[in-house]
């Protein structure tokens, strides 16, 4: 093996090992956050509410009429979909029968995270984005019933510039996203469709914060 091939395989190694030094260094200094604990509904906000209304394809005037008053339309086959988004909400412009509904189906729910004494594992890393698989176990509270699941998906979200944390409760085979907000403050988004009449309907977005005991 002349010299020149030797150096050549001594160099990649050298910058084989530093690539997965610094990859290392990199996933270990992502902080995935201690949940532990009991949590409990504390409060119901709606940030967001989407008006939505479709207007057919030769009702140009009404299509402009609701541009002018802030909507956004978009052709969908014969259609025109319109909609216009509401941030912060007024009372008065929730369905108050919408709110209760969500008031009854999140009254007195907790989620009560125990640890099990095992590390977090890395599911997958990208640039932007790591997975990780918590086994911590977690007891769910809902309307008198409880659930226990063995584990939860934990992801870390736009990594590098604004991290946001998130985990994902897998109940009855659906994934439920909760934002991890700070210390003890968990975020869970419930939208709701509401139809106004045979073309308008509202997307009601509604947060549901989790305060730890």
């Amino acid at each position: 093996m002349n010299t020149q091939f030797k150096c050549l395989i001594v160099a990649s190694f050298v910058v084989l090992g530093s690539f997965l030094f610094t990859s290392r260094a990199f996933s270990q200094s992502i902080e995935v956050k201690n949940l532990e604990g009991l949590y409990q509904v504390q409060m119901i906000t709606v940030p967001r509410l989407i008006e939505v209304e479709l207007v057919s394809k030769q009702n140009e005037k009404r299509m402009n009429e609701l541009k002018t008053l802030g909507h956004l339309c978009f052709l969908e086959v014969q259609v025109y979909r319109c909609t216009k988004t509401l941030k912060n909400p007024e009372s008065d412009q929730i369905p108050a029968e919408t709110f209760r509904e969500v008031v009854s189906e999140t009254n007195g729910s907790q989620l009560e995270f125990q640890k099990s004494g095992m590390l977090p594992e890395l599911v997958q890393e990208g640039e932007s984005l790591a997975e990780y698989l918590i086994s911590d176990r977690v007891n769910v509270t809902n309307r008198g019933r409880q659930l226990t699941l063995n584990g939860y998906r934990y992801l870390i979200v736009d990594k590098v510039q604004n991290p946001i944390h998130k985990i994902a409760l897998n109940i009855r085979n659906f994934d439920h996203w909760f934002v991890i907000n700070g210390q003890g403050l968990l975020e869970w988004t419930i939208v709701k469709n509401v139809k106004v009449s045979e073309t308008r309907s509202q997307n009601i977005y509604f947060t549901v914060f989790y305060n730890r005991l």
